[in-house]
């Protein structure tokens, strides 16, 4: 859709002028931050629109289709589809979500635990969807992963091409 990639170039032409503004040091000592966007339809989760990276001039890499990462918050996107997808019109941006401490089995015997954390290891308590993702809340996504279930978000990720091999 060109009207919705003309206006997310746009975002991140402005985002990245404003993290310069607020962040001049992130451009020092010959580094320099990148970004990568992918705009999706919330009704059907289908792609409308991609930036791979800051400058096609300076970087021709794209970030979206390319990027070897660890998932991190770069796989928010993908629990939010597999729940858009799931529970859509029922969950939008001002859906509610918690941003509490958790701790989760990771086994049937209950001896292997997993805490997620935020990375300011402070919680936000109740919140709307929409704050979690701005923010980049841990803890709610997790708790969306869970109620969504584990193997839809994972064929989520699949049909977003994701191919890296993806445990429960």
């Amino acid at each position: 859709d060109l009207r919705i990639q003309t206006a997310a170039e746009a975002a991140v032409d402005a985002g990245m002028e404003r993290l310069g503004r607020q962040h001049p040091n992130l451009w020092q000592e010959g580094r320099s931050p990148e970004v990568a966007l992918v705009a999706l339809d919330p009704a059907t989760g289908a792609v409308r629109a991609l930036v791979g990276g800051r400058d096609y001039r300076i970087s021709q890499f794209n970030r979206v289709t390319h990027g070897s990462r660890q998932p991190g918050s770069a796989f928010k996107p993908v629990v939010l589809a597999a729940a858009i997808g799931e529970r859509w019109p029922n969950l939008g941006p001002r859906s509610l979500v918690q941003d509490t401490a958790l701790t989760v089995a990771l086994d049937s015997s209950g001896k292997k635990e997993w805490s997620p954390k935020n990375y300011d290891n402070l919680f936000s308590g109740t919140i709307t969807l929409r704050q979690a993702t701005l923010r980049s809340r841990n803890l709610p996504f997790v708790r969306l992963a869970l109620d969504v279930g584990i193997d839809r978000v994972r064929s989520a990720a699949e049909a977003l091409g994701i191919t890296s091999p993806i445990p429960s």
